[in-house]
């Protein structure tokens, strides 16, 4: 929601599909918060984010509990399968691409959690693709059928060239209680 002109007051957020496709929705943003501490003269970090406000209804869409992972330990790095979904700004062959609207969902698994703020991780992204969730997904079968639960535990930030990882910033308890506690979440 920030640029190099201060806070964005007209964002585009575009719906999709489940399988990555848009299907022609567009939600209308009605407010933005930001933390009370969050400061546009800073250069945008790791530890930016807001909570934005929509016009629309969104509970026949997918949601994504949010869920922290502050208290994993090392034994369970490589084991915690991970996705990224966003919409990347280059072709496959590394290409600007900015036609592209199509959701991509990437996986691989966590690579470490010796940041009490970070998550790194093997999921392969590109560049477009910071914002958005890293996330699990559990499969529970009640009368044979199959439920999901999808459990944001980062947003994906960055991937330093040649680190082998890519890294997201944690659901901290800080943003879990800005998340949980702002009178607007229902």
């Amino acid at each position: 929601v920030f640029n190099s002109n201060g806070i964005r007051k007209n964002i585009e957020i575009l719906t999709y599909d489940r399988t990555g496709q848009p299907d022609g929705g567009e939600l209308h943003v009605s407010e933005i918060h930001l933390p009370q501490d969050y400061s546009v003269i800073k250069e945008c970090t790791p530890d930016d984010f807001a909570l934005i406000i929509v016009e629309e209804d969104l509970s026949d869409r997918i949601h994504f509990s949010i869920g922290n992972s502050y208290n994993m330990t090392n034994s369970e790095v490589g084991t915690i399968p991970l996705h990224v979904t966003g919409i990347p700004d280059k072709k496959p062959n590394g290409e600007p691409d900015e036609e592209n609207d199509m959701l991509y969902t990437h996986f691989g698994s966590i690579y470490g959690n010796d940041n009490r703020s970070l998550l790194h991780y093997t999921v392969d992204t590109t560049g477009g693709q910071s914002g958005s969730p890293v996330y699990t997904i559990t499969r529970e079968r009640y009368n044979s059928t199959d439920y999901y639960t999808y459990t944001a535990l980062a947003i994906h930030t960055a991937g330093p060239d040649g680190a082998g990882y890519n890294y997201g910033t944690l659901m901290t308890k800080y943003q879990l209680n800005f998340y949980r506690n702002n009178p607007y979440v229902n």
